[in-house]
């Protein structure tokens, strides 16, 4: 039968509430319900508002809008539905299906008061039920489908299944959805079997309902029996039949599995006879000894019942049997042995060739043979691992297969399998080693190798590309092996790059391998770097260079010049500079980079001219270096040996030369200079011009050298300058400067000049050469040619003499009287200088009364 369903109905007065203050009156509260499949919509609201004394009315107002599967749209303008002050509820009966509304209470001059929406819907919804699950099913199932609803959307589905002996059940009752898919868990366990009809109930949110959707289905939750009748529990040799019973309303099959091996099927039976089944079982699908069996049955809801009891079964097939079952071996290492028999007795000898599965392990003995006598007498194989150099998996999967050969049909063609594993004793990699446990190289040129090679022999060819450091090379610098070389060493030669750096005396380097080739396992294979010592051979410093091997300087004299340069190169500029007491250097510092570290810079030396005699003396400047380089900013810096010979050159002052003697000798006196250690020698030179004119002569020495400061000298010309000059040396052996020059002048004597009358000789004791000429005639005169800048007269003084006048080219040049108290022979007269070197006639005349007037000479000097 059918059940009826009642109508769910949406009460009007269910709806959404706002309730708004409106001011100057009673609260006004509007609703609505929030769907509808009504022809009309009641507008509930409060009617307790007073009349307004001022004559404000109030009113109901309503905007629309488009419904769609649940959802409003846009909605239109209000306006108004209701004459003046309408009563609650105020019914709206102009509404139209697939609409949505929105009401709202205005009272003059106050805020509205809005309703929520309802949504008008007068079409019933749809549904469907998918396919059923397999029929007849038993257990927990699932049922689905689908629900829609075009206007207000669908509010929940209900499934209901009625069998007529049992009656309705409810497996989804009320279930809310949204439009689309749904489903509905349905637990049949404890329902009786039978056919259900599974209808479907489709509601929407407006009150709209459809259905039934209607589907059939069969409910089987009986399970199978199934019985084991057959075969004994004694050997199966060859196929054997199994067989037994089975029911159910709706039998599938019977299976025949393991107990413990469900997922192996042994036989099967899919089309049962008269409630029995039955399959063939081959006992080779099971291994040699004793089964336990089970018949399982399926009915078509997929119910399954195993057979009780179980059913146990021997096996006895042909087979080698092998203990243990397996084998593990070592290359390198002790084989293993294992035990070979046959499961039963043949008819004929069984011969069994045993051999590798791939080489791996050789065997011994590779053929056994058994007869009926000795087919359970174990035989030993022992198994050896193939000792290679080859670096496989490990460990490595392998087997011994037998091959079993006689005219027993039941063994002929049968096999023996053991599983087996072989341990690798091979690891393949580049082996590097140092010729004498380190590889040590110098910059001095000492070099160093080490051996490399492949520690396993490789499928193909590997290559092994050798790379270094700045510091060091290395040779070659690539390494081929094959597989017929790989254990043969190949040696790297490594040499030092004698660079120019000041490094720690020993500091490391390496060499890096690359690894490539066609083989897998040596492909990239990674090879540790090898460290390779580097001994250092530069030491930072500056190095100076002479032409003649050695720097000399004199002070205030002759300087020198060095070169300078950096022992190595230096990581940054390197700035030198010298200071020094007693030398001066240009320039004053040198700057070496990077770039020109060993290009020499040319130092120029001057020896500063001090106050001391120090004679010659070596020197050793103070250097200072700077540098952004840590190696050269710390270290320190000693300037080359510089010889200085002493500046302080001796000084003497010639004494004012005193006038000659009458003898014609002339003392000289000079003073050295008050110098430390004081000069050692003098020199005494001399030049000469004579009176009538010419030039000085050269300088020559007329004395020296000697340690005397004074010495007396014979002038044997007349009529002559004499000059005089003084050239000093010290202990050093330095010269100094000639003093200032001193001159005198030898007096043209008396009886040389041209007389003229009146004028007589005479001799006279303490005159120059004992002579004088005398005249005591006025206007007597003498002449005499001269050239030079100055002159002077001898003559003599007394009470009885007169006066002299000296007239030179032809002016009145002095005028001297020669009266005095007593006699003083050859007085030297001076006259005033010419200014210059005059040349012309000197004349002396005899003045005034008749007086005596006794010359002696003339004196001129150049």
């Amino acid at each position: 039968m059918r059940l009826a369903i009642r109508r769910r109905l949406l009460l009007p007065f269910l709806c959404v509430v706002a309730t708004v203050a409106v001011p100057g009156t009673a609260s006004a509260i509007v609703s609505v319900p929030p769907a509808t499949n009504a022809p009309s919509v009641d507008v509930l609201f409060t009617d307790e508002i007073p009349v307004d004394p001022t004559g404000r009315d109030w009113s109901i107002n309503r905007a629309q809008g488009p419904l769609s599967n649940g959802s409003c749209g846009t909605l239109s303008n209000y306006s108004s539905l209701s004459g003046a002050d309408p009563a609650s509820p105020y019914t709206d009966a102009t509404i139209a299906d697939g609409f949505c509304y929105s009401y709202r209470f205005a009272l003059d001059g106050q805020p509205a008061v809005t309703s929520a929406l309802v949504m008008v819907d007068y079409t019933l919804p749809a549904g469907s039920m998918g396919a059923l699950p397999l029929s007849p099913f038993a257990d927990n199932k699932t049922l689905t489908g689908t629900a829609v609803d075009s206007g207000s959307g669908v509010d929940s589905i209900s499934i209901v299944a009625i069998d007529p002996p049992a009656g309705p059940t409810f497996p989804c009752n009320g279930v809310g959805v949204v439009s689309g898919a749904w489903s509905c868990p349905w637990d049949t366990d404890g329902f009786p079997d039978g056919t259900y009809s599974v209808d479907l109930f489709v509601f929407d949110l407006a009150g709209n309902y459809n259905g039934p959707f209607t589907r059939t289905v069969t409910l089987d939750n009986t399970h199978p029996l199934v019985s084991f009748t057959a075969p004994a529990a004694t050997p199966l040799l060859t196929t054997t039949t199994l067989a037994g019973t089975a029911s159910d309303v709706a039998f599938d099959r019977v299976d025949v599995v393991e107990v413990g091996v469900p997922a192996t099927v042994l036989c099967s039976d899919n089309a049962l006879s008269g409630g029995a089944w039955s399959c063939d079982l081959d006992p080779e699908l099971l291994s040699n000894g004793s089964h336990n069996l089970v018949a399982r049955g399926y009915d078509m809801a997929g119910n399954t019942t195993d057979s009780t009891p179980q059913r146990t079964v021997t096996v006895t097939n042909p087979s080698v049997d092998v203990a243990p079952g397996s084998f593990s071996v070592t290359e390198g290492s002790a084989a293993q042995v294992v035990q070979v028999e046959l499961s039963r007795v043949p008819t004929a000898d069984v011969t069994v060739t045993l051999s590798s599965s791939d080489g791996a392990a050789t065997i011994s003995p590779s053929t056994l043979t058994f007869t009926v006598a000795n087919f359970d007498t174990p035989q030993p194989v022992t198994i050896t691992a193939v000792d290679d150099a080859l670096d496989e998996p490990s460990p490595a999967a392998t087997a011994v297969t037998g091959a079993v050969t006689s005219t027993d049909p039941d063994w002929n063609g049968r096999t023996l399998d053991l599983a087996g594993a072989v341990v690798d004793d091979d690891t393949h990699g580049v082996s590097v080693a140092a010729s004498a446990g380190a590889t040590i190289v110098s910059e001095a040129g000492a070099t160093d190798s080490f051996a490399v090679a492949l520690t396993s022999e490789p499928r193909a060819t590997v290559t092994v590309a050798v790379a270094t450091g700045s510091q060091v090379g290395a040779t070659p610098t690539t390494l081929t092996f094959t597989p017929l070389t790989w254990a043969t060493a190949q040696t790297v030669t490594v040499t030092a790059v004698n660079d120019d750096v000041d490094e720690p005396a020993t500091h490391l380097d390496g060499a890096t391998f690359t690894v490539t080739s066609t083989d897998l396992d040596y492909a990239g294979e990674a090879v540790p770097a090898h460290t390779i010592t580097v001994v250092d051979n530069d030491d930072a410093g500056v190095v100076f260079d002479t032409l003649d091997g050695s720097i000399a300087a004199t002070e205030a004299g002759a300087g020198d010049s060095f070169g300078l340069r950096l022992a190595t190169r230096p990581a940054a500029n390197v700035t030198v500079a010298f200071t020094s007491m007693q030398l001066t250097f240009a320039p004053s510092s040198f700057t070496f980079t990077p770039a020109n570290w060993n290009v020499a810079q040319v130092a120029a030396v001057t020896a500063i001219a001090d106050a001391l005699n120090e004679g010659s003396h070596v020197t050793v400047p103070t250097g200072t270096l700077s540098s952004a380089d840590v190696i050269y900013s710390a270290l320190p810096v000693t300037g080359p040996q510089i010889l200085i010979t002493d500046g302080v050159a001796p000084a003497v002052t010639l004494a004012q030369v005193a006038d000659l003697r009458r003898d014609g000798r002339l003392p000289l006196r000079w003073v050295p200079a008050a110098l430390p250690g004081g000069p050692l020698s003098y020199v005494v030179q001399s030049r000469t011009a004579p009176a009538s004119g010419g030039v000085l002569s050269r300088w020559r020495t007329v004395f020296g050298p000697t340690k005397l400061t004074s010495r007396t000298l014979l002038l044997p010309t007349q009529g002559s300058t004499y000059c005089f000059r003084i050239i000093p040396t010290n202990a050093a052996g330095l010269v100094g400067a000639s003093s200032a020059e001193r001159c005198t002048a030898t007096p043209v004597d008396d009886r040389i000049w041209q007389r003229t009358r009146g004028w007589t000789r005479a001799a006279r004791a303490g005159t120059y050469r004992s002579t004088v000429t005398r005249s005591t005639t006025r206007g007597a005169f003498l002449d005499l040619g001269i050239t030079g800048t100055r002159a002077a007269i001898l003559a003599t003084r007394c009470p009885t003499c007169g006066t002299l006048r000296v007239r030179f080219k032809g002016r009145v040049v002095a005028t001297f009287n020669l009266r005095s108290r007593t006699v003083q022979p050859s007085q030297q007269l001076r006259i005033k200088s010419f200014g210059a070197v005059a040349k012309g006639t000197l004349r002396l005349e005899v003045v005034g009364a008749r007086r005596l007037v006794e010359l002696d000479g003339v004196l001129v000097w150049r």
